[in-house]
């Protein structure tokens, strides 16, 4: 009984670090996605409005195929 206990434990922590791991790595790539839209953004203040709307535009498409 103690034994399937202490293996029950053992799983739940591991359980628990991967998804503290998983949460990191989302939170990683949320900071990440954050850096490239802002710079983007200052990317496209700095076009003409046709770039910016063919700019829009690609990354609608993108989003639809994924």
């Amino acid at each position: 009984m103690a034994r399937s206990e202490a293996s029950r434990r053992i799983r739940q922590a591991g359980e628990h670090e991967k998804t503290q791991n998983l949460d990191s790595t989302r939170e990683q790539d949320r900071r990440k996605q954050k850096t490239l839209t802002t710079c983007k953004q200052k990317r496209l203040t700095n076009q003409s409005p046709n770039m910016a709307r063919s700019e829009a535009s690609r990354r609608d498409r993108q989003v639809h195929e994924t």
